[in-house]
């Protein structure tokens, strides 16, 4: 199935701070247009989540497509591709 460019599917992503695992396996897909809620208690990795959507956290595991970009493990993105990414993530 061909991925829309509107549809956000985050697969298993995990997220740390050193040891500290802050998210842990997170997965969902969100399509154009679709409302989606992240609840959770205070310090849960909600705002952290978002941010790693954003390309502005690093993940440790797993996959972000959005917005016809790939985020995986590793460095942020950077240069034409942050730029690009940021024009269609708010």
């Amino acid at each position: 199935m061909a991925d829309s460019i509107g549809t956000v599917r985050v697969r298993e992503v995990s997220i740390a701070r050193g040891s500290r695992a802050i998210l842990q396996e997170v997965s969902f897909v969100a399509a154009a247009g679709e409302l989606v809620a992240l609840a959770g208690a205070s310090g849960s990795g909600k705002t952290t989540l978002l941010r790693a959507i954003g390309g502005l956290e690093p993940i440790a595991a797993g996959r972000i497509d959005i917005a016809g970009s790939t985020l995986v493990p590793g460095p942020l993105p950077t240069g034409q591709h942050r730029r690009d990414l940021h024009r269609r993530v708010g």
